[in-house]
C-alpha cells in the first residue's frame, strides 16, 4: 500500500471579500480520508474560510482575512495514519475604505505635516541609543507563519451584531457589554490570525452607511477597535455569542472626537489611545499614493502622552503619540527610487510629508500596514537603509485645539520669499497645513505689500509686478483662517525686499560655520549668514569683549534679540546665535545694514552640530587633539582605545547657561543635552566622556572628549556627532592608527 500523502503543495491566491474554492488531494492509505487544519500552529485558514473535512475543499463564500497565512493541513485515513503539509494561503487585500472618510478633512490624521516645525524639547527626542536602529517594516508578503502586519475588515449597515464586552474603560466607551458589528468566531478578522496564542490580538472593523461595504455612502460610517491579549480561540464564547474584549473605542468619522470628556488616559484599543486603521500603510496606496500619518513603534518606557494621544503610562522615556517625520535633508529617492523600489518609497515619501506617531511600544523604529500577499519584502527591506537618526520629532502643538479633539486649526509655515524687483512681475506662495485645504483662506493681517502686489485668498500665492514707487523693503504678516470651522492661524511675519537699481540686502543661505550646513539653529551656534549688501565693502572684525552686537553699521536680531557679531562683510557675517533663543521652534532673524534691511524666518532645535575642519570647508580632517596633546591629522593618527578632544559647535544650551559674547569664558559648562550625545568614528561608536563649551575660546565653541573603541578601523575615518537626534554631516574625519 503507497504511503499516505498530502498531493496539493499549492493553492490559489484568494481576494478579499470575494467568493474562493480550492479541492486540497491527497493519495496512498486506506480511503476514505479526513480533512483538518493543525491549529497547535497558531495559524488558521484565513478568516471567511472553511475545511470540508470529508471532501477536502477549502471554500469561502466572502473572504475575510488578508495576506499570506502558512497553513497546516492534516490528513487522516481510515486506518488513522496520518500526514501534513504546510500550504500558502495567500490573499490580496480590498484596502478601499468603501467611500467612508476617514475622519474629517480638517483632523488632524489628514494632515501633511513636512511644513511644521521641528519639536526641540529635550524629554521629547529620541534616546540616544535608539539612533542607530534601522527604520524597519513590520508588514510584508506573509506566510512569517501568521500574515504580516495588522488587518482589518468592512462590513456593511446591516451586518448582524454580537455582543462586545469591553473588560476596562477606553477613550470613548466605558466597561460593559455592547451590541457591535463584529462577526462571531471565525469569521472576523483578529491581528494573529483566528488561532493566534497569547500576544496583540487586535480587531478592527469598519462599518459602512449603507447596506454594502463599496457604497456610495449617505451617512457617517464607523470604525470599532478593540483588543485582547488573550489566545483567539478563547476570546469567543460561543454559548452567549460575545467577544471577550480588555478595551475598545468606537470613532463615528463624520466626526472629530478622538476621547470623551473625562476619559482621557483611561486605557485604550492601542497604547497611546490613537486609531489604528487610519495609520496603517495599504498595498492599494503603491507607488506614491498615501496621504495620512503611519504608526511606528518605540521602546519602553515611555512617560505620559501628547496629543493626539488620548492617554499612555507613567514611568520615564519620551511620551507617547509623539509625531516622527523624515528629515527633509535625507535624500531617500537617490537610495530607494520608486522605478526600482515602489512600496519602499511609498512608505520613505509618506514618512516625510506625513510622518509617523509612536503608538505603541515595540522594537524602535518598527512602522505597521496591512497585510498582503502582494507586498515584496526585498522592496520594503530598502527603508532598512535608514535610521532612527534620519528622524525629527515634529511639533504639532499649533495645530491642536482639543485634547479630546482630532480637529485642526491653520498653521502658516516660516518661509523666506525672494526679492521683487521693479517693473517685474512676481510669483512667491506662502503655505499653510491645518484647517480644511478646501475651506481655508489666507489674509493680509498687519503692514503692507509692496505696490502692484496682490495675495490671493485662496492659493496663498502673492503676485503681480512690483511698482515704480516700491520702497526697498516690506514687512507684512499673513494669517490663514478655516472659514468653516472658524479657527484661524497665529500670524505670521514676512519681508519682500524690492530691488530697485540700488544693491539691496539680501539673503541667499544661513549655515553652520563650522559644517557649512544649512538647517535649523541652535542656541549658542556659531552661523554665517550669506549674502550681498551685508555689511561694509571692505570686512570688519570684533575686537571688544563682549563682542558687541554691532559691527561696521551691521546688526543681527534673532526676533528681540541681539546677536554678537564676530564678523561681517558685503557678502557675509559670522554671528552667535543668542542663547536665549532657546525653548523656541523657530524665530524671525534680521539683518540691517547701510543698505537696508531684509529677514527670514528660520526654525530652532535643540542642537545643530557641525565640527570644524581644518581648511575651514566643513569637509576634511576635524580640528582636534590627541590624547598626548598634538594634533590630529594624517601624520599624527590618534591610537585605537586613546582620547581625541573635537572642536565644534551647535551643541546647544548648557548648563550652567552659557554667556552671551563671551570671549574666553574659562567656565567649563557641559551641554544639557549631554545624555544624548554619541560619537563614531569610522561606524564605530566611541564613548563620549566630555561634550560642553571649549574653556578660553569664543563662547558658542563646543569641545567633545571621545574614547575611540579599540575596534576603530585605520585611516582617514568619517567622524559623525549627534546631540538630541540631530547629527553632524559625514564629512569631517579623524586620522586613526
Amino acid at each position: 500500500m503507497a504511503q499516505l500523502q498530502i498531493m496539493t503543495s499549492t493553492v490559489p491566491v484568494a481576494t478579499q471579500y470575494q467568493s474562493y474554492t480550492t479541492t486540497l488531494t491527497a493519495s496512498g492509505g486506506t480511503a476514505p480520508y479526513t480533512w483538518s487544519v493543525v491549529t497547535s500552529t497558531g495559524v488558521g485558514l484565513p478568516e471567511g474560510m472553511s475545511l470540508n473535512p470529508s471532501t477536502g475543499v477549502v471554500s469561502a463564500s466572502s473572504v475575510a482575512g488578508q495576506g499570506g497565512y502558512q497553513v497546516t493541513i492534516q490528513v487522516t485515513d481510515s486506518a488513522s495514519n496520518a500526514a501534513s503539509a504546510a500550504l500558502n494561503f495567500g490573499v490580496n487585500s480590498d484596502t478601499s475604505l468603501g467611500g467612508c472618510q476617514m475622519f474629517p478633512p480638517d483632523n488632524i490624521y489628514n494632515q501633511r505635516i513636512d511644513m511644521l516645525p521641528a519639536d526641540t524639547n529635550s524629554a521629547h527626542q529620541i534616546p540616544a541609543g535608539n539612533l542607530g536602529n534601522v527604520i524597519h517594516p513590520d508588514f510584508g508578503h506573509g506566510f512569517y507563519p501568521f500574515p504580516g502586519g495588522i488587518p482589518w475588515m468592512r462590513v456593511p449597515a446591516n451586518q448582524p451584531t454580537t455582543n462586545v464586552a469591553l473588560a476596562y474603560i477606553g477613550q470613548t466607551d466605558v466597561p460593559g457589554t455592547y451590541s457591535w458589528p463584529f462577526p462571531a468566531y471565525p469569521n472576523a478578522v483578529v491581528e494573529g490570525t483566528s488561532q493566534g496564542q497569547a500576544g496583540d490580538h487586535h480587531m478592527l472593523i469598519l462599518q459602512s452607511s449603507v447596506n454594502n461595504i463599496s457604497g456610495p455612502q449617505t451617512g457617517a460610517c464607523t470604525l470599532y477597535e478593540a483588543y485582547q491579549g488573550t489566545a483567539v480561540p478563547d476570546m469567543f464564547d460561543a454559548t452567549t455569542n460575545t467577544w471577550l474584549m480588555a478595551a475598545g473605542a468606537h470613532y463615528v468619522l463624520n466626526s472629530d472626537q478622538i476621547a470623551a470628556s473625562g476619559q482621557l488616559d483611561e486605557g485604550a484599543q492601542d497604547s497611546a489611545g490613537i486609531p489604528l486603521v487610519p495609520l496603517l500603510l495599504r498595498y492599494s496606496e503603491v507607488p506614491l499614493l498615501a496621504q495620512h500619518p503611519l504608526r511606528i513603534t518605540m521602546s519602553s518606557p515611555t512617560n505620559g502622552w501628547v496629543w493626539p494621544a488620548t492617554g499612555c503610562c507613567g514611568g520615564s522615556g519620551p511620551p507617547q503619540g509623539l509625531l516622527y517625520r523624515l528629515k527633509a535633508s535625507v535624500n531617500w529617492q537617490a537610495t530607494c527610487p520608486v522605478s526600482t523600489y515602489p512600496q519602499a518609497a511609498t512608505v520613505l515619501q509618506t514618512l516625510q510629508q506625513y510622518g509617523a506617531y509612536m503608538s505603541d511600544h515595540g522594537t524602535p523604529g518598527y512602522i505597521q500596514g496591512v497585510p498582503d500577499v502582494r507586498w515584496a519584502d526585498l522592496d520594503l527591506a530598502c527603508i532598512k537603509q535608514f535610521h532612527l537618526s534620519d528622524l525629527e520629532v515634529v511639533d504639532n502643538s499649533a495645530l491642536e485645539i482639543s485634547a479630546i479633539g482630532g480637529q485642526t486649526q491653520p498653521y502658516v509655515a516660516p518661509a523666506t520669499l525672494p526679492v521683487a524687483a521693479v517693473g517685474a512681475a512676481y510669483s512667491a506662495t506662502v503655505v499653510a497645513v491645518g484647517g480644511n485645504p478646501v475651506t481655508r483662506q489666507f489674509l493680509v493681517s498687519s503692514g503692507v505689500l509692496p505696490p502692484g502686489l496682490t495675495l490671493d485668498a485662496g492659493s496663498g500665492t502673492i503676485s503681480g509686478t512690483v511698482g515704480s514707487s516700491a520702497a526697498s523693503l516690506y514687512s507684512f504678516g499673513v494669517v490663514a483662517k478655516d472659514t468653516a470651522s472658524g479657527y484661524a492661524s497665529s500670524p505670521r511675519a514676512f519681508t519682500i525686499g524690492v530691488n530697485g537699481g540700488n544693491s539691496p540686502v539680501t539673503i541667499s543661505g544661513l549655515i553652520n560655520s563650522a559644517g557649512f550646513t544649512g538647517g535649523p539653529v541652535a542656541p549658542g551656534e556659531l552661523v554665517t549668514i550669506q549674502g550681498t549688501g551685508l555689511g561694509p565693502a571692505g570686512g570688519a572684525a570684533f575686537s571688544t569683549n563682549p563682542i558687541a552686537a554691532t559691527l561696521g553699521g551691521t546688526q543681527v536680531s534673532f526676533g528681540t534679540l541681539q546677536a554678537p557679531i564676530l564678523y561681517a562683510s558685503a557678502t557675509q557675517i559670522n554671528l552667535v546665535v543668542p542663547w536665549n533663543v532657546a525653548g523656541q521652534s523657530e524665530v524671525t532673524v534680521v539683518v540691517k545694514s547701510a543698505s537696508g534691511s531684509t529677514s527670514l524666518n528660520i526654525a530652532v532645535a535643540a542642537a545643530a552640530p557641525g565640527v570644524f575642519t581644518m581648511n575651514s570647508t566643513g569637509s576634511g580632517q576635524a580640528v582636534a587633539i590627541n590624547q598626548d596633546g598634538s594634533v590630529n591629522g594624517p601624520n599624527n593618527p590618534a591610537a585605537a582605545g586613546s582620547y581625541v578632544s573635537v572642536y565644534f559647535t551647535g551643541g546647544g544650551v548648557t548648563d550652567p547657561p552659557g554667556l552671551t559674547g563671551s570671549v574666553d569664558d574659562m567656565v567649563v559648562t557641559t551641554l544639557a543635552q549631554f545624555a544624548n550625545t554619541t560619537a563614531t568614528v569610522g561606524g564605530v561608536a566611541g564613548t563620549v566622556t566630555y561634550a560642553g563649551s571649549a574653556p578660553g575660546f569664543v563662547g558658542g565653541v563646543n569641545q567633545m572628549n571621545v574614547l575611540l573603541s579599540t575596534n576603530t578601523p585605520s585611516g582617514n575615518m568619517p567622524l559623525i556627532i549627534s546631540i538630541a537626534g540631530q547629527t553632524s554631516a559625514a564629512t569631517a574625519t579623524i586620522a586613526v592608527q
